[in-house]
Parts: C-alpha cells; sequence; structure tokens
C-alpha cells in the first residue's frame, strides 16, 4: 500500500486473536491504556476523560501489516519489521465525559 499526493497515510491489520491471557503486565497496561481522547477544536486541543471497565487482552498472532501511516512518520527501519508484541481485545463499552 503506496502513500499518494492528497492521501492521508493509513494502516492494514489483519490477526488472529489468541487464548493467551495478558494480566499484571505494566507494560501491556501502558500500551493499550487510553484515559481519554484528544480533540482538535478551533486552533487547540480538548481532552475528554472517558471510563470504562478493565478490558480484557490476549496475546494474538500478526498475519499481514501494511503501515503507511508508521511509515510517514520517518522512523526508519520502523515500518519494515514486525512489531514487538501483538495483543487483542474485543472491547468495551466507553463513556466520554465533557472537557
Amino acid at each position: 500500500m503506496a502513500c499518494h499526493a492528497g492521501h492521508a497515510p493509513r494502516s492494514h491489520v489483519r490477526l488472529r486473536p489468541g487464548t493467551d491471557r495478558v494480566e499484571h503486565d505494566p507494560l501491556a497496561d501502558f500500551l493499550t491504556a487510553r484515559w481519554g481522547m484528544h480533540v482538535a477544536r478551533h486552533r487547540h486541543t480538548a481532552f475528554w476523560p472517558n471510563a470504562h471497565a478493565t478490558w480484557e487482552l490476549v496475546t494474538a498472532e500478526l498475519l499481514e501489516l501494511d503501515d503507511e501511516l508508521l511509515a510517514a512518520t520517518g522512523f526508519p527501519g520502523l515500518a519494515d519489521r514486525a512489531p514487538d508484541s501483538v495483543l487483542y481485545s474485543r472491547g468495551v463499552s466507553t463513556r466520554f465525559a465533557r472537557p
């Protein structure tokens, strides 16, 4: 997937969720936790905090990765190698509060 002028970079990821639960892993928690959403509005950014139940993470197998977004960041070599970790969650319902 090549990035062309006038086309925003994007990522395509295909994976197979595993069955091994990831629990009590500070690095996985840090890399996957989201405490809110940053929203660009009229020349400034607002932060909207969120609340949700703890999500269940499992290991996953990477089947396909085509990452224009990472390649566009200019970090040489990162887009050309497999990620160090592949995790999956079915997701959780999330509620956002106004800033």
